[in-house]
């Protein structure tokens, strides 16, 4: 897997094939720490306006830079949260979004 990151899209090499996505399309990218068993890994939601979802892992190389990165480049969509997300939750964007 790879991602450029540019100033006007994001792509996105995965499973799927090459994803590129504008940044008009671009409708939120959302940080957060999820609690999977004894475990704790920080992700990185990215929601298109078309309804693709896509989601990064800290377990993916420079990792720090790719968030430093995105936050820099999309400052008006991205959005960090403090609490940590348990396993039993729902993973959409109406909730993060609700969540302190």
């Amino acid at each position: 897997m790879y991602v450029v990151i540019s100033n006007d899209f994001l792509e996105i090499k995965g499973d799927k094939g090459l994803e590129k996505i504008t940044r008009s399309d671009i409708e939120y990218i959302i940080e957060g720490n999820h609690r999977q068993l004894f475990k704790i890994y920080n992700v990185v939601h990215i929601f298109a306006k078309d309804g693709r979802y896509f989601y990064l892992t800290s377990e993916i190389n420079s990792f720090k830079k790719l968030k430093k990165q995105l936050n820099n480049n999309f400052k008006d969509v991205y959005i960090k949260k403090k609490k940590v997300i348990q396993m039993n939750f729902v993973v959409n964007k109406e909730n993060l979004i609700k969540m302190n």
